[in-house]
């Protein structure tokens, strides 16, 4: 299960009360820290990917042309596999490496069209 999926929120309370001339019954100190707490056991996220899921998308294809009003050569289409969970130190001040491989393929519109020569490929996340 995810911990999004999960709605339990582990805490560390503290109160120090003693004895009030005014009011007895209210503590005269109290405090609440939320901790994180991180499993024990290395796992991959389950997240559920459909393709009509608006935050992640896996996949993406856009059109490809050379002249500006003519018809598209085709399209390339991205293609993302789900990255594995990263992990936490136990002082959580460093965390481990995740990587996400990548496939590009051009699907041209017709058969005599050549893919076409990239001289750089750049890529952003979007939140």
């Amino acid at each position: 299960m995810g911990p999004e999926l999960a709605a339990i929120t582990y805490s560390i309370e503290a109160y120090a009360s003693g004895k009030s001339t005014t009011d007895s019954s209210n503590p005269r100190f109290e405090a609440c820290q939320v901790v994180n707490v991180i499993g024990t056991t290395l796992e991959d996220p389950p997240l559920s990917l459909g393709p009509g899921n608006r935050v992640y998308n896996l996949q993406h294809s856009c059109k490809v042309g050379t002249r500006l009003l003519s018809h598209s050569d085709g399209s390339i289409k991205a293609i993302a596999a789900q990255p594995g969970a990263i992990r936490l130190t136990n002082d959580g001040y460093s965390a481990s490496q995740s990587a996400v491989p990548v496939s590009l393929t051009f699907e041209p519109s017709s058969a005599n069209i050549l893919p076409p020569q990239h001289w750089s490929i750049s890529a952003k996340i979007e939140r």
